[in-house]
């Protein structure tokens, strides 16, 4: 393991403190006019970002810095031990993952939050300006505002630019799984909907009926948003095609060599994100954090004797295609963390098959995956971005 010195430790930290501070700002900017925004066919996955070969020279808007003070280049940012690999923000140890909010054990929040029905509470507290109020993210002065997300946003930088969807890290961005409308925002299960949730994962109110959507009041009006469920694995694909595009599964094991598939339907024209996260991994979090602490401290390249593939993590691979079985888009990349931005269309029915290619080689806890997908509402459609990374739909 290649460790560094204190200070140079306190110095690399700082950087992917400003990196975060920096995500964290691109999901959560509150600021009135829309630019207009092109409508793409194209669709993003870990795979052609990857194919990329770390050249941002055909993405447009250009992207040449990332925030101030950062010593690292924009490219820098595509390596696999930056936030799109299995070492960063969308791997097994980051919040999405097992050690994350979001589960079903003492030490997860959403246990607590979703265990019993407290509805009657979380409307008093919209009425008081809590998270469900106009006041909240998924209100007018929210991250996903048209002068937040249009204006506010790529103001921030070229980085920032990028993290809108159809850009090269629209996954880490505000309509992706760490974002609002994710399951770490006010829709999902550590959110101030009230709803407690059956053993399946369904949300109920206080008088036992399931819920599915929730209103938010937004200026004079109010806007309908999804529910964001953390589904039992059979519950989620017996739904079939009466799911939505805002929920996630979790699954312990799925032998090597197998393929499983959800199905669901998007209500809306909107942008749609999937992710898959592998349960396990190689290390410990204080031995991850040594080597991305490492690594921040030489242009995210590889630190001398960190695994990576499936020496670091089982492989599981995304498909997704439509009714008919048509591939709309895949993502079978080996070191970056397997993900989907893809804009599809009101009542489009789809299909999303999670593939267990390879087992990891290292000793430990293996097969199991958490499954994400995140629509964007029908508020967020089309980009201006252009570039390599996206892929004509149906093209793999």
């Amino acid at each position: 393991m290649h460790l560094t010195s204190a200070p140079r430790r306190r110095a690399t930290a700082t950087r992917w403190r400003h990196l975060a501070a920096a995500v964290v700002a691109a999901a959560c900017v509150v600021t009135t006019a829309t630019p207009a925004q092109a409508v793409t066919s194209g669709y993003v996955s870990a795979s052609s970002v990857e194919a990329l070969g770390g050249s941002l020279s055909t993405v447009s808007p250009a992207v040449v810095t990332t925030y101030s003070g950062d010593p690292l280049v924009a490219a820098d940012y595509l390596k696999p031990m930056g936030p799109l690999g299995h070492y960063g923000l969308i791997g097994p140890w980051g919040p999405l993952g097992v050690a994350g909010p979001v589960g079903e054990t003492v030490w997860h929040p959403s246990a607590w939050i979703t265990g019993t029905a407290w509805d009657d509470w979380a409307s008093m507290l919209g009425w008081s300006g809590g998270p469900m109020s106009g006041w909240g993210p998924l209100g007018p002065t929210g991250p996903l505002s048209p002068q937040a997300y249009q204006q506010t946003l790529p103001g921030l930088g070229d980085f920032s630019k990028q993290l809108q969807a159809g850009g090269v890290w629209g996954v880490l961005g505000p309509v992706g799984p760490l974002g609002a409308l994710g399951p770490l925002g006010p829709l999902g299960p550590v959110g101030a909907h009230g709803f407690g949730s059956t053993a399946d994962g369904a949300y109920v109110n206080g008088g036992g009926a399931v819920q599915r959507n929730v209103d938010v009041p937004y200026g004079s009006t109010t806007r309908r948003y999804e529910l964001y469920e953390v589904y039992g694995d059979t519950y989620a694909r017996n739904l079939g095609y009466d799911n939505d595009t805002s929920f996630m599964v979790e699954r312990s094991t799925l032998a090597p060599g197998t393929t499983v598939e959800y199905t669901f339907t998007s209500r809306h024209t909107q942008w749609l994100t999937v992710n898959v996260v592998p349960n396990w991994m190689r290390y410990d979090l204080a031995t991850l954090s040594a080597y991305v602490n490492s690594a921040a401290g030489n242009h995210l390249n590889y630190p001398v004797g960190a695994a990576r593939g499936t020496a670091l993590v089982d492989d599981f691979d995304l498909r997704l295609t439509n009714d008919t079985g048509q591939v709309l888009a895949t993502s079978d990349s080996v070191e970056l963390a397997d993900t989907i931005q893809i804009p599809v269309t009101a009542g489009q029915r789809l299909k999303l098959q999670v593939t267990h290619y390879q087992r990891g080689s290292y000793v430990g806890y293996h097969d199991g995956y958490r499954l994400f997908v995140t629509g964007s509402t029908p508020h967020i459609v089309g980009t201006d971005i252009t570039g390599a990374h996206q892929r004509p739909v149906g093209t793999v």
